[in-house]
């Protein structure tokens, strides 16, 4: 329920609470969720972050919108005015997220625990996971069904690994971490040397290191180093389907949306987002702040922060062919151009 207090702690600055009409208001209206303006019920909260979607809040159901002062008086239901809704929004997603209720605190019976792993308290291990020796997992970790936690490896306090993850031996994991199904931390890197017949592996001798409230979306991939260690961290997020090659370093409070792939050795700095496909090279420095826009790649060090972007925007096909043609001609326009600019100094 709503209760009767004027402010709130859902951002980095305090929020209004601010009720309706009394006559339209149900002060023990029980909240049961979250919705868009659009599709919200009497039981459910909406928010506005996006101009987008003020055309929805005049006749929203919702129980109580999050939304930015400005749009306070346009409200038809209770509000709660917060600087950054999209941040209050996250913070009470929080409170009707399902999954942690239904963790069931122990070992259950068709988990292979080593008899050295050590525990620490309020331990989830779900339903044919596989701790091995001398692994060490903190208080109130969950290791989702048919999960492997290699050897040697070590799990901070409130971290949880959803279903059928895998982390190789030697990982290291920071506290409150999510790793989605699917994800493998610490498998091989791509190292081969060739003998000019047939290729020879390169053992991987270092390790995966995650800082604090890391982020790894399902079915993405970071290697272990080749030597010393791939390093994310901390407060990293990374989406689906992303490929961090070895002994790549990510820095803190980084975003690497879906598809990202990094080549080995490149070193991406703090606050830096890719956008969806990003490929970069390997043995770059991307320096701090940068933001690379989907599909581009980056070939090249960035020293400048910035957005940064390559290739073309999509266009009808028969305009892109000729472009095509045109770019295939512009090495030697610009040679006619230099020709021409020294006769005429001349």
């Amino acid at each position: 329920m709503w209760s009767g207090h004027t402010n709130a702690s859902l951002g980095s600055h305090d929020a209004r609470f601010s009720p309706p009409n009394p006559r339209r208001h149900n002060a023990q209206q029980p909240i049961r969720g979250l919705a868009t303006l659009k599709e919200a019920q009497p039981d459910q909260v909406a928010f506005l972050a996006n101009r987008a979607y003020l055309k929805d809040l005049a006749t929203t159901k919702a129980a109580a919108v999050l939304l930015h002062p400005e749009h306070g008086k346009h409200c038809p239901v209770a509000r709660l005015e917060i600087d950054n809704p999209y941040l209050g929004y996250a913070k009470l997603s929080q409170l009707f997220d399902p999954l942690p209720a239904r963790d069931i605190v122990g070992i259950h019976p068709t988990a292979v625990v080593a008899e050295d792993a050590q525990l620490g308290a309020d331990v989830c291990i779900q339903a044919h996971a596989v701790i091995e020796s001398g692994v060490v997992l903190g208080d109130r970790v969950v290791i989702g069904a048919g999960s492997v936690v290699g050897a040697d490896t070590i799990i901070g306090e409130a971290t949880r690994l959803h279903a059928n993850v895998t982390l190789c031996h030697g990982v290291v994991i920071g506290k409150r971490g999510i790793l989605q199904s699917g994800c493998v931390i610490g498998g091989d890197g791509f190292g081969f040397a060739h003998d000019g017949a047939g290729w020879h592996k390169i053992a991987q001798l270092g390790g995966v290191v995650l800082g604090d409230d890391v982020e790894v979306g399902s079915c993405s991939s970071i290697d272990r180093g080749a030597l010393g260690d791939t390093v994310i961290g901390d407060d990293v997020k990374i989406d689906s389907q992303v490929q961090i090659a070895h002994n790549v370093i990510i820095g803190d409070h980084s975003a690497l949306a879906g598809c990202v792939g990094i080549a080995g050795s490149t070193k991406v700095g703090k606050h830096c987002m890719l956008g969806g496909g990003v490929g970069l090279s390997g043995h770059l420095t991307i320096c701090d702040g940068v933001q690379v826009t989907g599909m581009s790649l980056v070939t090249n060090s960035i020293h400048e922060p910035g957005v940064y972007s390559s290739g073309t925007g999509a266009m009808a096909n028969a305009q892109w062919r000729k472009n095509a043609v045109r770019f295939k001609q512009l090495d030697d326009i610009a040679k006619r151009l230099a020709r021409l600019e020294k006769k005429q100094r001349e």
